[in-house]
């Protein structure tokens, strides 16, 4: 739980999909007021993990539910194989929305070829998203933040 803000926002993570992501929660919403402090709160939280990805150059997505309530942020892999790939990694596809390349492969794709897809050319290796983790979630707990 982070609780520097003005609502105090969880953050969770998501490890049973074909890529990880962070998910930012607001905490005990309960009135109008609260919510736009809430919203304020995983708003500013949400800047802070994007701009310590943008400071180490790791891509990312972003996808808010709930009325701006819960962020889910998916780190991953720059796509250097822009004509290979058979679709795009952008947040829909992330979210399972798929803008395909080519005929080939809109015509064969299958959730098990999507999901090893994204598996293996987009999501970050086990190796890098625990580092990337453990260095996110020590920054959180120094309240340091530039």
């Amino acid at each position: 739980e982070v609780d520097v803000f003005t609502v105090a926002i969880s953050l969770q993570e998501v490890t049973n999909f074909a890529t990880q992501a962070f998910v930012l929660q607001a905490k005990d919403v309960l009135s109008d007021i609260n919510h736009d402090q809430a919203i304020d709160s995983v708003s500013q939280a949400c800047g802070m993990i994007t701009n310590f990805f943008i400071d180490k150059s790791i891509a990312h997505n972003v996808t808010f539910s709930e009325n701006g309530l819960k962020v889910y942020i998916f780190p991953r892999n720059f796509e250097n194989w822009l004509d290979e790939a058979p679709f795009y990694a952008g947040f829909l596809e992330v979210s399972g929305i798929f803008s395909c390349r080519n005929k080939e492969f809109y015509e064969n794709a299958t959730d098990e070829l999507v999901d090893e897809y994204i598996a293996k050319e987009i999501a970050l290796d086990k190796m890098t998203y625990d580092q990337l983790k453990t260095e996110l979630v020590e920054k959180l707990a120094s309240h340091q933040w530039v």
